[in-house]
């Protein structure tokens, strides 16, 4: 059956309900009315489309931040961020350092929202220039991704699919818990030949920062500086819907390479719509001068789509920032995941030595892994293509999200 929304074959008819049509393919075939939109779909009020009924066999819509950049940052080369977790369950992730080379983030993998400990991964991917190796062995080296340190306890492969690059991650029973709060860095800087350098650091209290990897990448005509940052929480494939999924996010620090770092003040909401979207919401947390994006569950949709929040402007850095601050220059020198190690072990400079490694962070991959994160990849991927369509009409702020 011929499906006009999306111009595909599809193999079988939805039900849309007494006043349907008896031939749609999808629901979006349904119409746009309340009248035709029932059955087996159900009609979102916020935009007046229809989308299949809320429920645990199908994923709820994508939640996003991106942010504004300070206006005396012109090159943003450093990018630190809060993520904290209020409610989790099954295939979520938490992205906290969404830019235009790529994104990191913590994951629930499985279970519900009862699982304790989780089945947890922190993770930091980066593209390339689209040639997948699986697919095409004799791809151009100069367009591919490339691992120049991988994190001690950390697994670096690459990934394909709805997209191509390098990720690392590890995996853990210590993410994501809720109430707790876990930090992310990213740092850009120029290389030579037309390639970028992206590195990702992830710091969880209790324990040291770590390094995730460092990966060099072709830039593609875009600035090898940080630019379209953004936030997301994400469902990656179906099950567990009715449960809510939400995470507060900054307020998150940017800096120019060397330079001084400064507080991003604003963040523009927005949620994805090709899913059933009835349950998404942004807030403002004034007790954390945070602001949370949450889907799915019995969340009741307040802002409106592309709303701007605010964060109040913080007078100090936040602890885990000043530590990580105070060994910039040691990392920056660092060549190899031991020295990098070395720089979070050490003193900073008028503090304290750095937090002993703590949690389950081994490395290497469990049963079913590799399995799930290219599945991921390709959900993921497919989803940012949403996200830079949606966010088109936001203006000059959102343009460099189109260069994805």
């Amino acid at each position: 059956m011929w499906s006009t929304s999306t111009s595909t074959c599809i193999d079988s008819a939805v039900d849309c309900g007494p006043s349907g049509p008896t031939n749609a393919a999808t629901c979006d075939d349904c119409g746009n009315t309340q009248t035709s939109c029932q059955g087996e779909c159900s009609f979102n009020t916020l935009d007046n489309t229809c989308r299949p009924e809320f429920s645990n066999d199908v994923r709820t819509a994508s939640v996003h931040l991106t942010y504004t950049v300070p206006s005396d940052v012109t090159e943003p080369a450093w990018w630190f961020q809060r993520i904290q977790p209020v409610s989790t369950s099954s295939a979520t992730y938490f992205c906290g350092v969404g830019n235009s080379y790529g994104y990191g983030g913590i994951q629930q993998v499985d279970g519900d929202s009862r699982s304790s400990p989780p089945n947890g991964k922190v993770i930091f991917s980066i593209w390339d220039g689209g040639c997948d190796q699986d697919v095409d062995p004799d791809c151009d080296p100069n367009t591919l991704a490339a691992t120049l340190i991988c994190g001690t306890g950390v697994t670096c492969t690459d990934f394909g699919g709805e997209g191509t690059g390098r990720k690392s991650y590890f995996s853990t029973d210590q993410v994501p818990v809720v109430g707790q709060e876990y930090f992310m860095a990213v740092h850009a800087e120029p290389a030579s030949n037309d390639r970028v350098k992206m590195t990702g650091y992830f710091y969880s209290q209790g324990t040291s920062w770590k390094l995730l990897s460092k990966i060099d990448t072709n830039r593609s005509g875009k600035d090898w500086y940080l630019s379209g940052l953004y936030s997301f929480v994400e469902q990656w494939t179906e099950g567990n819907t009715l449960e809510p999924r939400d995470s507060m996010y900054g307020p998150s620090w940017i800096s120019g390479e060397g330079g001084e770092w400064k507080q991003v003040i604003k963040a523009q909401y927005d949620y994805g719509t090709p899913e059933n979207h009835e349950h998404v919401n942004g807030y403002y947390n004034v007790e954390g001068n945070n602001v949370g994006i949450a889907t799915g569950g019995d969340i009741e949709p307040v802002a409106t789509q592309f709303q701007v929040f605010e964060y109040n402007e913080e007078g100090e850095m936040p602890e885990a920032l000043a530590d990580f601050s105070g060994r910039v220059e040691c990392l920056v020198a660092g060549t190899t995941a031991e020295e990098i190690d070395e720089c979070f072990e050490g003193e900073v400079e008028g503090g304290e030595e750095g937090g002993e490694e703590g949690g389950d962070e081994g490395g290497g991959e469990e049963e079913g892994e590799e399995e799930e994160g290219d599945n991921f990849e390709e959900d993921h991927n497919s989803a940012a293509s949403k996200v830079k369509s949606t966010l088109t009409f936001t203006g000059g702020l959102l343009l460099s999200l189109l260069n994805l």
